[in-house]
């Protein structure tokens, strides 16, 4: 069913929404997330955590994404909004402990 978006109708795709997710029982995780292939061949997923305005909070937010299946992570070279240092370390400290490699990322 196609439902109205700001600039019209587009098919539903993922992820489904929370009421839907209620309803139907099925629980949709970031790890059973789609991917998309760029044009120089590059495979990214097609939801990616966005890292802006977490702060001093960063770190743990991006364990927590990674760890429910995220593969993808937003980050920018703007201290005001991003703290790369944090996503950098939460990388680090997966990776120690098992839980991803870098390059899975």
């Amino acid at each position: 069913t196609p439902l109205l978006g700001q600039y019209g109708y587009y098919p539903r795709k993922f992820p489904m929404s929370r009421a839907e997710t209620l309803t139907t029982g099925t629980k949709r995780t970031a790890s059973s997330q789609s991917w998309v292939r760029t044009h120089e061949g590059i495979d990214m997923p097609k939801m990616i955590y966005g890292t802006a305005w977490k702060k001093e909070r960063t770190d743990a937010l991006v364990e927590q994404a990674v760890t429910a299946g995220f593969r993808g992570i937003d980050t920018a070279c703007q201290p005001r909004h991003y703290r790369e240092d944090l996503v950098g370390a939460a990388i680090k400290n997966l990776e120690a402990r098992g839980v991803v490699r870098r390059e899975d990322l």
